[in-house]
């Protein structure tokens, strides 16, 4: 039954990682390298190793993250930092939603006082200039912006969760929520 949950047409299912005490998502392993992860009332995301083409078709399925991440923002300090703690000399280029004042990390608001890490507003308000002049490849989202249509929640934030969505479609970065 898991590999024909897993199954996805061009890629060679090998194995599913297990992940403890995790109901939100699974992750699912292919050939060369590839690795699928599908989260709960989400929808599945392709990471894509350095330099393998990805079969026809899969971005219609699937939100294809092209690795290496070299630029990433995070609409969470706490995100940011744990990205941030995983990185080894090759980091990716970190940009976040949370200002110097707002920061509960004192590494996070030295990378802003310093610039080494950027700043591009919050979610709601993503400063797409600063996204695009950072050349920024990902998009970590807020777990609220994992909208369902019957969920009960106003029409002014549904719309805007559409507008931010569309946007990053349009510059051709996508986001993980």
């Amino acid at each position: 039954e898991e590999a024909k949950e897993a199954e996805i047409i061009g890629l060679n299912y090998e194995s599913t990682d297990v992940v403890e005490n995790s109901k939100l998502y699974k992750a699912y392993r292919y050939e060369g390298g590839f690795i699928a992860i599908d989260v709960a009332d989400v929808g599945r995301y392709l990471l894509a190793p350095e330099g393998a083409e990805v079969p026809v078709g899969l971005d219609e399925e699937a939100t294809i993250i092209q690795l290496p991440v070299e630029s990433v923002y995070a609409a969470s300090d706490f995100v940011l930092e744990m990205i941030d703690g995983m990185q080894n000399e090759e980091a990716a280029r970190l940009i976040t939603s949370v200002g110097v004042e707002e920061s509960a990390y004192a590494a996070i608001a030295q990378g802003l006082e310093d610039g080494s890490i950027a700043y591009a507003g919050d979610p709601a308000a993503i400063n797409y200039a600063a996204l695009l002049k950072t050349s920024c490849d990902l998009v970590i989202l807020p777990e609220t912006f994992a909208v369902e249509e019957n969920e009960e929640i106003d029409e002014a934030t549904k719309t805007m969760i559409a507008d931010v969505n569309e946007r990053l479609a349009l510059l051709g970065i996508p986001a993980f929520v």
